[in-house]
């Protein structure tokens, strides 16, 4: 796990004694923003759904916690293909959201859609707050789970 949305992540999972899976995509993405940014806009212009080396298995789950960065003012296209290959009956998921500007780019709507779950009001931060991942991170991650 890496990133902003990883650290995050590993935040909540501290904090809500939850476990964490991660989506794998087949192919692994480059590490190289700007190598990135081509990539990623490619595939959400194409509607690419990428292949999936590890998808975590959520059959036994009722709460799903879901991070997300938010590329190109929409989830990576390979979140997608992990939420179009789940069974989301009867669960309700967390979205959590990490971005640099865009907010919450209607991602919440966007896995309510997808998925038919009933979705909670989604944790929505600055991945520069997520990255130190210090007491301001933890507080605004207290409140939400509080909230939730």
């Amino acid at each position: 796990m890496r990133g902003n949305t990883a650290r995050l992540a590993k935040i909540i999972a501290k904090t809500t004694g939850s476990e964490i899976a991660e989506i794998i995509p087949e192919k692994e993405y480059p590490m190289d923003i700007k190598t990135l940014s081509v990539l990623s806009k490619q595939e959400k212009e194409n509607n690419t759904r990428p292949a999936l080396k590890v998808s975590p298995d959520i059959s036994g789950y009722d709460e799903i916690y879901l991070g997300t960065p938010v590329w190109w003012a929409d989830m990576p296209m390979v979140v997608y293909s992990f939420l179009e290959s789940q069974n989301f009956e009867g669960k309700t998921i967390h979205p959590f959201i990490t971005h640099e500007g865009m907010g919450l780019s209607a991602i919440d709507r966007k896995i309510a859609e997808i998925t038919g779950a009933k979705v909670a009001p989604a944790l929505v931060m600055r991945g520069t707050l997520a990255q130190k991942a210090d007491e301001q991170t933890q507080a605004q991650v207290d409140e939400w789970i509080k909230q939730n």
